[in-house]
C-alpha cells in the first residue's frame, strides 16, 4: 500500500509539471494574435477567402498564431482601434496581446508567400 501512495504522489508531481509547461507554451504561443482585416464589401478580400484560405486554414503556421477575422466598416467599430487604418484590403497585422503591432502583410497574397511570411514571424519572435 505504501508503494501504490509513492507512486501515486509521483504521478501527481510529474503531472503537475507537464501540466504547468503545456500552460507556458499555450500561453507563449497565444501572445500573439494575426489580424485579417477586411472591407464589409471588399472583392479582393473575398477572393482571398475563397482561393487561399482553405490551404492555409489548417497551416501549422496558422495554429501557432491566433487568427482573427475582421469585417469592420472603420477599426474604431472594434476592439483593435489601436491597429493603423489599413491602406489596401485585405491587411494582416501580427499583434502582441499588449496592443503593440509588429508586422503588416497588405493585399491579395499568394499562400506561399503567405506562409513564409508567418514562417519569418514565428522565427523572429520565438514562437516555436
Amino acid at each position: 500500500m505504501r508503494y501504490f501512495v509513492m507512486l501515486f504522489a509521483a504521478f501527481l508531481v510529474g503531472y503537475g509539471a507537464f501540466k504547468a509547461r503545456a500552460d507556458e507554451q499555450r500561453e507563449h504561443a497565444t501572445a500573439f494574435q494575426l489580424l485579417k482585416i477586411d472591407l464589409e464589401a471588399c472583392p479582393v478580400c473575398a477572393a482571398w477567402d475563397k482561393t487561399v484560405l482553405p490551404f492555409v486554414a489548417g497551416s501549422e503556421q496558422l495554429e501557432r498564431l491566433a487568427f482573427v477575422s475582421l469585417k469592420v466598416k472603420t477599426l474604431a467599430d472594434s476592439e483593435y482601434r489601436f491597429v493603423p487604418t489599413p491602406r489596401d484590403y485585405p491587411t494582416f497585422v501580427l499583434v502582441d496581446n499588449t496592443g503593440g503591432v509588429h508586422g503588416t502583410m497588405t493585399g491579395y497574397i499568394e499562400r506561399h508567400a503567405f506562409l513564409a511570411q508567418l514562417d519569418q514571424w514565428i522565427s523572429d519572435f520565438d514562437l516555436r
